[in-house]
């Protein structure tokens, strides 16, 4: 209520404490996704100098993260140089009410000038004319799908199931790992609105499925409604694979013999594979008795056991089943069996 009010009456101060007070509910709103009034722990300290030093109005400009800070000086001299304590990427140009011309000029890192001091000419905001969207409002906007994955590269197979499934614009991520999820994420919702999210998707794929886990779940909670998307985890397609396993079994037992899964004995061969992780996760959260097999030995197969147990808080046992009396014997016991080993692997 006291932006405009300091606007028509050209006042400065009562301006910049409007913005902040301003900057400082959204921030307050968004900080149990963003880790903070702000989206960076760099920007945090270096707008917090900035407003211990001299009276400005300080914000965060967008997700990426960007800072803005509003004074009636030209320069940033008082600003760390520091490019990671202080990193604006976009120039912010305020004018001065009164005269027209420019408080300042914020941009990437301390290299900040005036438009003056660099021969520009101010613009007032009369200047400013409006100007049509390229893009009619009509026309619809295209499919994007961002994909994350943990890897130095996003898999060909995953690219070309996701250009099959129609996406029409397939942006991939490497290196990703968990604390990038939360900024790409937001990155990804805030920037085409609610119409546009509805043609937006985040793909997770990788290796290892336990992190992929995670990462689905971080950017889960990253999401702030209605800004909220498609996202899906497939490392190694290892959730597909396991889904349609674990469903062709349930379909079976329920036709053919009027049962499911509660309390059958499920043997999965290669179970400390990335299907067989999941396959268990499954099988074990509809009530099977899971048995989680490896064929080199029994400590490797019980640590990922206990893996998926803490992660998916369920109930598995790791069994080695290296030895052809081993396997026999687990066989024997199984009501139903899974094999999960990688092609070309003899349980």
């Amino acid at each position: 209520m006291r932006i405009l009010p300091a606007v028509a009456e050209h006042d400065f101060t009562l301006f910049a404490d409007a913005i902040s007070a301003l900057q400082q509910t959204i921030g307050e709103y968004f900080a149990p996704v963003q880790s903070g009034v702000f989206a960076s722990p760099a920007v945090a300290r270096a707008l917090e100098a900035v407003a211990a030093e001299q009276k400005a109005g300080i914000g965060q400009t967008s997700w990426e993260p960007s800072a803005l800070r509003l004074s009636r000086t030209h320069t940033m001299h008082n600003v760390p140089s520091n490019r990671a304590t202080c990193h604006a990427r976009y120039a912010a140009h305020v004018l001065d009410l009164q005269r027209a011309q420019p408080w300042c000029v914020v941009e990437r890192g301390a290299r900040a000038s005036s438009r003056r001091e660099r021969g520009l000419k101010a613009h007032p905001f009369s200047s400013i004319q409006p100007r049509a969207l390229d893009m009619p409002e009509a026309t619809e906007r295209p499919y994007v799908l961002h994909m994350f994955t943990s890897t130095p590269q996003m898999s060909p197979f995953d690219v070309n199931m996701a250009a099959d499934a129609g996406y029409q614009i397939l942006v991939p991520y490497c290196n990703v790992g968990e604390d990038n999820v939360v900024q790409l994420t937001q990155d990804a919702i805030f920037s085409r609105g609610p119409k546009g999210v509805s043609r937006t998707g985040i793909f997770i794929g990788g290796r290892d499925v336990m992190q992929a886990a995670d990462m689905l779940e971080r950017a889960r909670h990253a999401m702030v409604p209605p800004f909220e998307v498609s996202v899906f985890a497939d490392p190694s397609c290892a959730y597909t694979t396991a889904a349609a396993l674990v469903a062709l079994a349930e379909k079976h037992l329920k036709t053919q013999q009027n049962l499911d899964f509660g309390g059958k004995r499920v043997l999965i061969l290669g179970g400390t594979g990335a299907v067989g992780r999941v396959a268990a996760a499954m099988a074990a959260s509809l009530g099977a008795d899971v048995a989680v097999a490896s064929h080199s030995s029994a400590s490797r197969a019980t640590h990922v056991s206990d893996e998926i147990n803490r992660r998916f808080d369920i109930a598995t046992s790791g069994i080695a089943t290296g030895s052809p009396e081993q396997l026999h014997k687990e066989l024997a016991r199984a009501e139903v069996v899974f094999a999960t080993a990688v092609a070309g692997s003899r349980s």
